[in-house]
């Protein structure tokens, strides 16, 4: 069985997200809790296509990274596998606040 690389892993991530925002496209209300850093009450709230912010920015900083990976240095593994790691990391963390989002509407 083939091993999955760390960039097919981001992108299976980043589908999913996908997936599971069309799916529950339908069912969400007209306003969605995104910006939790922000004080508790409206000023967390967005319109629900602010939603799709989640993948959006996780696939821009993967094709970031991945552009930069593809300029360095051949022997710049450490760098490579840094960045590499770093937006799958980050895919996953937004993956984990979509589903969080979610199981909060629902």
């Amino acid at each position: 069985m083939k091993r999955l690389t760390i960039s097919q892993i981001n992108l299976v991530l980043l589908t999913v997200q996908t997936v599971v925002i069309v799916s529950v496209w339908r069912f969400l209300p007209p306003e969605i809790p995104l910006f939790y850093s922000r004080p508790w009450g409206k000023d967390q709230l967005v319109a629900s296509p602010g939603i799709i912010l989640l993948p959006l920015i996780s696939f821009f900083i993967f094709l970031a990274n991945l552009m930069i990976t593809r300029a360095a240095v051949q022997e710049e593994r450490l760098i490579k596998k840094t960045l590499a790691t770093a937006s799958l990391i980050f895919a996953f963390l937004s993956s984990i606040a979509l589903v969080q989002i979610i199981r909060l509407i629902f």
